[in-house]
């Protein structure tokens, strides 16, 4: 019955903190940014991602098209019809396809595939001014957010990972050290730091479950993006409280009770996921 309760209690949580409305296509998807740097020539650059398949999403290879989208040389349709036929003229060495999107980037412009991009790709990047290309070395996304920095040297692209591993550290310290404090302020009225020996066994069980929880969800994050981390965020909560229960239940049963031990770790990981939603989603949105 304790658990039946603890789980109807999750469950509520999680439907009314993230209500979603139902569609053919929802949620974030993968995303590729590339950051350029000594490109030389004068901006405008025309940028696309050779693929290794002929389609992915609502992209794909078309050899019979006739004309480019709209949305794709807005709000230059001149020159963006230009960048269109240069790209679909190029012969790729390795056989990768152009796969109809593109966009025009500045000197001081990321280019960004942020709906499908391809898995396996190549950087290509057309200069209008001498008509010419530069192209990188086959390519693969290693995150659910891809992340690179590209200099031209020689005609020919070095491409770096460039993903922000410093934001990720600070999510990582922003919850632990949240979800921490809040375990052991909860522990005080519920009787559980009244020695110095317990005081260090919470420590010690708190700091393990929450490093664990953090790094896995750090790595959901990173692999799968926002929305697999808010789901496991759920389940793997629902785990720590499991661990916690049957590790208190046998440390502490000269010390406390078991509804005192129940009470006091479904209400302190209760409070810290509630309250680490409301600072994701409002005071502090850039740790999360």
């Amino acid at each position: 019955m304790h658990w039946f309760k603890i789980i109807v209690v999750w469950v509520f949580i999680f439907i009314f903190a993230f209500p979603l409305s139902i569609s053919a296509d929802m949620g974030p998807k993968p995303s590729v940014v590339v950051d350029f740097s000594n490109l030389g020539e004068e901006p405008p650059y025309w940028i696309t991602l050779l693929s290794e398949k002929q389609s992915t999403g609502p992209y794909s290879y078309s050899p019979d098209k006739v004309a480019p989208s709209s949305q794709m040389i807005a709000p230059n349709p001149k020159e963006g019809t230009a960048a269109w036929n240069a790209f679909r003229s190029y012969q790729d060495t390795d056989g990768f396809y152009f796969i109809e999107y593109f966009s025009s980037c500045n000197s001081d412009n990321d280019f960004a595939w942020t709906y499908f991009p391809p898995q396996t790709f190549k950087i290509l990047v057309w200069f209008p001014q001498t008509n010419t290309f530069a192209v990188s070395d086959i390519l693969e996304r290693y995150a659910f957010d891809s992340y690179y920095t590209a200099t031209l040297q020689n005609g020919h692209f070095t491409v770096k990972n460039s993903y922000d591993y410093t934001k990720e550290g600070i999510t990582f310290a922003g919850r632990f050290l949240l979800t921490f404090l809040i375990e052991m302020l909860i522990a005080i009225p519920f009787g559980l730091l009244k020695s110095k020996n317990r005081v260090l066994y919470l420590l010690v069980v708190n700091s393990g479950t929450q490093i664990l929880l953090n790094i896995l969800l750090n790595w959901l994050h990173y692999s799968g993006g926002v929305w697999l981390f808010w789901f496991w965020y759920f389940w793997l909560e629902l785990l720590v409280i499991a661990v916690e229960i049957f590790i208190y239940c046998r440390s502490f049963r000269k010390v406390a009770s078991k509804k005192k031990i129940y009470g006091y770790v479904v209400v302190s990981n209760v409070f810290s996921f509630i309250c680490g939603i409301w600072i994701s989603s409002g005071i502090l949105p850039q740790l999360f």
